[in-house]
């Protein structure tokens, strides 16, 4: 009796109330995380599980997520929530966590690879043209490396000064979602004759391949729900041991939270403000001392420019220079620098960027690099 009592109440804890521990000031505090990914990120399944991973992490680390996973989604389909992400948050947001992998090995998408090679001259010591092996990536759309490329040149290109962090999926058992959604356990090899370890060993490599970082969630969470031991992290332990449930989803954010804490949570921005010397001396005065209000800093120079635009935050990247041609440069520049603030930026003159950047001062050519605004 005794016996049949503990396995009743293993089975309903995840009905339970459970909260993460919170683990104090860390560089993830205040931070927006977004989070790509297929159904154990999808943020429907806390119906389901009363709470996900990311609930969890959002409340060990302290930072707001935006969470855009599907359930059933694949690699080639990462690009489409990032752009959802963009269209409903622009660039306000600091770093993207992406879990994804063990749908394409459930579709048997073939595993392909990473480069195609052929022959080709370049210049080399002499100056002397020289044939050499040389290699291409390859963006297969039909192979899962071919696909990582895809995405990853995505958004490698498209969030330049952004953290991105890849998770590699979790071991997977048995699920049977309907008659028509059978899913067996990792043990057996998917219609391409791959078994799960292979999509995980894929996503390890593109750490070095395209320079993001990979956490280990495979092996660092601990889960294995091939063994009953660990059937009561999963949702169901005769049909579905692929999602985890809530004590699951805790485990799994432990695992996170630590190893995110040895990981920048954002990369540092700078860009410069500039405006044109002729304005009054009153008018630079009050610039000056706005801007340094908002911790930000400014030139003058006199640049051979007239185009007028107004200035979009989302558009503007590390290192640019921007000359604010406004007829009102008081308000329209401190509004833009309380913008970029909340994206990270470190306002700065051009003197102070090039600086920072390695030079003495500033490159004769250095105002045709500006851009207008």
């Amino acid at each position: 009796m005794k016996r049949y009592l503990i396995t009743f109440l293993i089975f309903l804890l995840p009905a339970v109330g459970i909260s993460a521990q919170t683990l104090g000031h860390s560089q993830w505090e205040g931070r927006k995380v977004a989070f790509l990914g297929d159904s154990i990120t999808d943020a429907r399944q806390v119906e389901k599980t009363n709470n996900v991973y990311w609930n969890f992490l959002a409340e060990m680390l302290g930072f707001e997520p935006y969470v855009y996973g599907i359930s059933g989604h694949r690699m080639n389909q990462i690009q489409g929530q990032a752009e959802k992400l963009i269209a409903e948050h622009g660039m306000d947001f600091d770093a993207i966590i992406v879990f994804v992998g063990t749908n394409d090995y459930n579709g048997s998408i073939p595993m392909g690879e990473w480069y195609t090679f052929d022959v080709r001259e370049t210049l080399d010591d002499g100056p002397a043209m020289q044939r050499r092996k040389h290699r291409q990536m390859s963006f297969d759309p039909e192979t899962f490396k071919g696909r990582t490329n895809v995405t990853l040149r995505y958004l490698k290109q498209t969030f330049p000064d952004k953290q991105i962090i890849f998770l590699t999926p979790i071991h997977r058992a048995f699920a049977m979602f309907s008659d028509r959604n059978v899913q067996p356990d990792e043990s057996f090899a998917n219609d391409c004759g791959l078994f799960v370890d292979d999509y995980v060993q894929a996503i390890k490599e593109i750490a070095n391949i395209w320079a993001v970082p990979v956490i280990d969630l495979n092996s660092i969470c601990g889960l294995y729900p091939l063994l009953d031991e660990h059937a009561h992290y999963f949702r169901n332990a005769e049909k579905d041991r692929l999602h985890p449930n809530t004590p699951g989803q805790l485990r799994m954010a432990y695992a996170l939270a630590y190893q995110l804490l040895a990981y920048p949570s954002c990369f540092p921005k700078q860009l410069a403000f500039c405006f044109s010397s002729s304005l009054p001396s009153k008018t630079r005065t009050k610039l000056v001392s706005a801007l340094k209000d908002e911790g930000a800093n400014c030139s003058f120079a006199d640049l051979p420019l007239s185009q007028e635009a107004a200035p979009q935050a989302s558009q503007l990247r590390d290192g640019d220079i921007v000359y604010l041609l406004s007829s009102n440069p008081l308000e329209e520049a401190v509004a833009l620098a309380r913008e970029l603030k909340q994206l990270g930026f470190s306002i700065m003159s051009a003197e102070e960027l090039y600086k920072v950047r390695g030079f003495d001062s500033l490159p004769e050519d250095w105002s045709s690099k500006t851009n207008v605004y």
